[in-house]
């Protein structure tokens, strides 16, 4: 697989505008059918799905240590966009500075920790300081001579877990964990 460490440089490079564009860019979207199943809800079950036979085109999300799943693209973007709108990168904490930025990766997961500060989300509770560190963890394939993202998990609760130095479980997950420079 080649040039992992090049597109992540790349990726860097455009994630410092402060924008979700780039991650949206390289999503491997796909086509899903929804099944009966999924119309029901649960888990394991596709997001989204209010027929049977409904096809959408979907991507795969997650959340740390939660399950994930499928659901419309749309929404993901969407999503992203409405988290870029708080990004505040003018801060800084013990991580380092708030720039949106790739903060680690494990090459032989093909897997990168993503960062950025943010003004705190209503639904969490910030330390004094007013904001919050945000973290993504995209995983990567490459596809017809690209690195495309193939899921990608939300690590806002436990986030610090992914950064340096990463916690036990996330060196399981990523046993290679580098602190990308």
């Amino acid at each position: 697989m080649p040039g992992f460490i090049a597109a992540l440089e790349q990726l860097n490079r455009e994630l410092t505008a402060g924008r979700v564009d780039p991650l949206v860019a390289r999503f491997s979207v796909f086509e899903y059918t929804c099944t009966a199943a999924d119309v029901s809800g649960g888990l394991g079950t596709a997001d989204g799905c209010t027929a049977a036979g409904q096809v959408f085109r979907a991507f795969r999300t997650s959340s740390w240590r939660s399950e994930g799943g499928t659901r419309p693209v749309e929404a993901i973007v969407a999503n992203l966009q409405g988290y870029e709108d708080d990004f505040d990168t003018t801060k800084s904490d013990e991580y380092g500075p708030g720039t949106f930025r790739v903060y680690a990766y494990d090459p032989t997961k093909t897997t990168a920790v993503l960062t950025v500060t943010s003004k705190c989300l209503p639904q969490f509770q910030c330390p004094a300081s007013g904001f919050q560190r945000l973290v993504w963890v995209p995983e990567f394939e490459y596809v017809d001579g690209h690195w495309k993202i193939r899921s990608l998990m939300y690590a806002f609760v436990l986030g610090e877990e992914f950064l340096d130095p990463p916690s036990v479980e996330v060196k399981q997950r990523m046993p290679q964990w580098t602190k990308f420079e």
